[in-house]
């Protein structure tokens, strides 16, 4: 059998050479960047915290249900309102709470050009418990 010479059949093999090289590629792109390591909606994180941390805990049963669940979390006696978001923020003033107890779900869902972390903020009233819980998402980029 001889070697084909073709222009065409070259073209064709190398063509097919690049789409098999380009769909290993983009198949490894989608499971390496597209699957978050933490998959969860806000909705799913706020109806498991309001069921098992509600309103009226004490920032010690809080930061033991954080402690639980094995998610970081910080208190911050000085937050600043405006790291909510709008819709939270109504109606809110600084000066109502004695501290904030912040946690953060880590990469919960991707796109090819964002990465989404859902953050949990249980405010303390003056009395050292929970006044309001704030379950919000944040895009933190590629």
């Amino acid at each position: 059998m001889k070697w084909p010479h073709s222009t065409l059949f070259w073209t064709l093999a190398a063509a097919g050479v690049l789409s098999v090289l380009l769909l290993v590629l983009c198949s490894g792109f989608t499971v390496m960047f597209a699957v978050p390591t933490h998959p969860t909606t806000v909705a799913e994180v706020e109806k498991k915290v309001r069921a098992e941390v509600p309103l009226g805990s004490t920032r010690e049963k809080v930061e033991k249900w954080l402690d639980s669940q094995e998610m970081e979390h910080s208190f911050a006696e000085k937050w600043w309102i405006g790291g909510l978001p709008p819709d939270m923020r109504a109606g809110l003033n600084e000066d109502d709470f004695a501290g904030a107890v912040c946690s953060i779900i880590r990469d919960t869902d991707r796109d090819f050009f964002v990465h989404g972390d859902i953050c949990v903020y249980f405010l303390l009233g003056h009395d050292g418990k929970c006044a309001k819980i704030c379950v919000f998402w944040v895009g933190t980029g590629p």
